[in-house]
């Protein structure tokens, strides 16, 4: 099978921490997740108005302070397999510029070398021989039937429809992540 030209790769929830982030800010744990839940009030179960204050207080620290999830090297060595080539797709907050500089620094950080696409309507990148990861239902949705088609895998969290198989003791997201693209026809 022909190598998807593109992979855009998710950053918040992905490739990085940001829940986690948020949890030790609100002194919670994974314990007290509302899985299946996007919505960060709902998920962390603080308003959303105090989560964001409590960003923006942090501003660009925030995000350059956020953990890097232990699996990149092994979602990335996968998905070079695959592509041609990874670009890092991330939905900077609006209200939040230093979102913009705070993610920026992260990825030359811990990600130097990659392209960085930063836009709100990721779908606008769909088109066939293109794929996407991220941990946002609506996102991989819209990508995967627009006009254009491109393929989309949901990356597995407690926050979105997967919750019930992050769950479970021993569960290996990108294993699941070389599952679908074995179901599309790869060979990984």
């Amino acid at each position: 099978m022909e190598k998807f030209d593109i992979c855009y790769l998710d950053m918040d929830g992905v490739i990085t921490d940001f829940v986690g982030t948020l949890l030790k800010m609100f002194d919670k744990t994974e314990d007290d997740l509302a899985l299946g839940h996007f919505d960060l009030g709902k998920l962390i179960g603080e308003s959303n108005n105090a989560i964001w204050r409590a960003i923006r207080a942090k501003g660009e620290n925030f995000w350059t302070e956020i953990e890097p999830y232990p699996w990149n090297a092994k979602l990335i060595e996968l998905l070079e397999k695959v592509s041609d080539e990874i670009v890092i797709c991330t939905e900077p907050d609006q209200f939040v510029p230093p979102s913009w500089s705070g993610k920026r620094w992260w990825l030359n950080q811990h990600l130097p070398g990659y392209e960085v696409i930063m836009m709100k309507s990721k779908k606008r990148l769909a088109r066939p021989g293109t794929l996407i990861i991220d941990d946002k239902e609506t996102t991989v949705n819209a990508f995967t039937y627009t006009a254009f088609g491109g393929h989309g895998i949901l990356f597995p969290q407690p926050w979105n429809i997967t919750h019930q198989l992050v769950t479970r003791p021993y569960f290996d997201r990108v294993a699941h992540v070389a599952d679908v693209l074995r179901n599309f026809g790869y060979h990984v």
